[in-house]
């Protein structure tokens, strides 16, 4: 299942339309795709039984979806954590690349207009993966000694 934001509003994408769960749930789930997370089993329960064409509200127009979430608790960034990046930025890759945190306004739809501040900019593409539960059987490690130079 993949879910979106079509004009601020938690649509679930299904081939070429989408659903708006708002609507098609009789607004048992929010429009407000931050808030599913809280509910995620049973929204994910409940999602299953809507795809095809028929259950669709709308066309999926990608140019329309905006960032999945607005209100992030935590933005990660990890950084140099590719050798080739690393060389071209002139320093050496890290045996543990450094981790930062971003400010909530780095989240983007896919077609947003990004505004560059000035015509030397270092970009890289950042995936995001939104986590809406505890892990399920991960181990919860202790933090080790780190090296610093």
């Amino acid at each position: 299942m993949r879910i979106g934001r079509a004009h601020g509003r938690l649509v679930i994408i299904d081939g070429d339309g989408v659903i708006d769960a708002a609507t098609a749930s009789d607004g048992e789930f929010s429009a407000d795709p931050d808030r599913v997370f809280a509910v995620w089993d049973r929204f994910t329960e409940w999602a299953g039984g809507y795809a095809g064409p028929g259950a669709h509200t709308g066309p999926l127009v990608p140019e329309e979806l905006g960032a999945p979430v607005l209100a992030s608790p935590q933005v990660f960034g990890i950084g140099l954590n590719y050798r080739e990046h690393a060389a071209e930025s002139g320093v050496d890759a890290p045996a543990v690349p450094p981790v930062f945190t971003k400010f909530r306004s780095c989240l983007a739809g896919p077609y947003a207009t990004v505004e560059l501040p000035s015509d030397r900019v270092d970009w890289e593409v950042e995936l995001v993966a939104v986590i809406g539960g505890p892990p399920n059987g991960c181990r919860r490690r202790r933090p080790g000694p780190t090296s610093r130079a």
